[in-house]
């Protein structure tokens, strides 16, 4: 809340000035504070980006402690989380860079309003030699190594696994890694 306040203050100096105008400040706050409240598919949540430095994630967020996430239908280890709300924002590293990153908490939505408490529906079960097979707008159910859909994108030059876990066809939390580490 306080950086929101600081950055419109900051526009209507700039626009009571006359140096920017109110058209150009609005957009480019608009988009701001999408990216850091949002999910961006897939290289983003709440900000924290895949290869993104830890010291970054130290000064926007403060120091977080390491912790495992109970994703309802997984357990996941975290480098750094952080409370959000009735949830979770969590980070991982590897050689100083963000690996992976995930949250168990509502307010976090892609722009379609994807996110946690989205229902998504099983459909039909599309035979395979290994018994059904179940998939949603190019994701594909899985119960191993827990419950939940996944799939792979190319982003950025790097291959991102994302993770939407769910109990009884919610989500209950959105993960995305680099393929490299995981």
């Amino acid at each position: 809340m306080e950086r929101r306040y600081l950055l419109a203050v900051i526009a209507s100096a700039l626009v009571f000035s006359g140096v920017a105008d109110a058209r150009v400040v609005a957009s480019a706050s608009a988009s701001a504070s999408a990216s850091a409240s949002g999910i961006e598919p897939w290289k983003a949540i709440g900000g924290l980006w895949l290869g993104m430095p830890a010291e970054r994630v130290d000064y926007e967020l403060g120091f977080g402690r390491p912790r495992s996430i109970d994703t309802k239908s997984a357990s996941v280890g975290a480098d750094a989380a952080y409370r959000r709300g009735a949830g979770w924002l969590w980070v991982s590293y590897a050689r100083g860079r963000v690996i992976s990153v995930g949250t168990t908490a509502l307010e976090y939505k892609t722009p379609n309003g994807l996110g946690v408490g989205s229902k998504i529906p099983l459909g039909r079960c599309r035979a395979t030699p290994r018994g059904c097979k179940y998939t949603w707008q190019g994701f594909v159910y899985s119960t191993e190594p827990c419950c939940g859909w996944y799939r792979l994108f190319r982003v950025g030059g790097r291959t991102v696994r994302v993770w939407l876990f769910t109990d009884r066809g919610r989500v209950t939390a959105v993960w995305i890694a680099d393929t490299k580490y995981y």
